[in-house]
């Protein structure tokens, strides 16, 4: 198994793709680590729920296209976090 590696971003790349970190209190920059409460995300993935919610939102398993595609989601989901923790989707919950 070959694992893939990728260049390291710079401190201001990664900033830069967190609304949250461009916080600024008293002319200096913060950031509020709550641990996993999930206030800070990337652009990209505001952007991604932001997009399911208002085009894809639907229960599972029914034959409604959008919850064709919810299932889809989920399936590409387990399959990419099991690739990234080395074992089967179907152990992904």
């Amino acid at each position: 198994m070959s694992i893939v590696t990728s260049p390291t971003a710079s401190v201001q790349t990664i900033r830069a793709a967190f609304p949250a970190l461009r916080r600024t209190h008293g002319g200096r920059q913060v950031a509020y680590f709550d641990g996993p409460g999930g206030t800070q995300v990337p652009e990209v993935v505001g952007r991604a729920m932001l997009d399911y919610l208002y085009h894809h939102n639907a229960n599972t398993h029914w034959g409604y296209p959008t919850s064709e595609e919810t299932d889809r989601l989920i399936e590409g989901s387990r399959a990419a976090f099991a690739d990234f923790l080395f074992c089967r989707p179907e152990q992904v919950v």
